[in-house]
């Protein structure tokens, strides 16, 4: 009987016995690969859903089957029917974060590890706060532009009048 190391070391021939000098796999080969790789699936799937996500996982199944019924039943509420979606998302994300805490990148990278020096940190705080300072305005004004609710500066003929006022969808 041959070991698993004899299967990995063994030398891919042709039909003829001649030795194949290029990196293709044997059947074996492909067999043990296949197995090694569904093997560390299989473990992160278990991890993923027994451990400490398993809360999060059962939030984003339910909210899933919720939208689902949702479109079924042609029960488009909107708002709803998007908040919904992106709470089985959301919850699918962060269960997976959870599951690897505290790695980042699983056994190369964990989170102390990872971290930048609190100045560093800081500075990023800083200009994250500024951004979003100087973009919110402008965003804002975009999604009341676009939405119909603002009405366009050309449009206006007298301030009073609303009765010419056309939303950006209309014109």
């Amino acid at each position: 009987m041959r070991t698993v190391q004899e299967y990995l070391d063994e030398v891919p021939v042709w039909a003829d016995g001649t030795p194949s000098k290029h990196t293709q796999l044997t059947r074996m080969q492909l067999r043990i690969l296949w197995l090694a790789s569904a093997g560390k699936f299989f473990e992160g799937m278990v991890v993923f859903l027994t451990g400490v996500a398993l809360p999060l996982v059962a939030i984003s199944i339910a909210a899933g089957i919720a939208v689902l019924v949702m479109l079924w039943l042609r029960w488009h509420h909107s708002l709803l029917l998007r908040a919904t979606a992106a709470i089985a998302v959301a919850t699918v994300v962060w269960g997976w974060g959870l599951a690897q805490y505290p790695w980042l990148v699983v056994g190369a990278a964990d989170v102390p590890g990872s971290a930048a020096p609190p100045d560093i940190e800081a500075a990023i705080l800083i200009v994250l706060g500024s951004g979003m300072i100087l973009v919110t305005p402008a965003l804002a004004l975009l999604l009341r532009t676009v939405r119909g609710s603002a009405p366009i500066v050309g449009d206006l003929a007298s301030a009073g009048d609303s009765s010419n006022v056309r939303s950006p969808v209309e014109a």
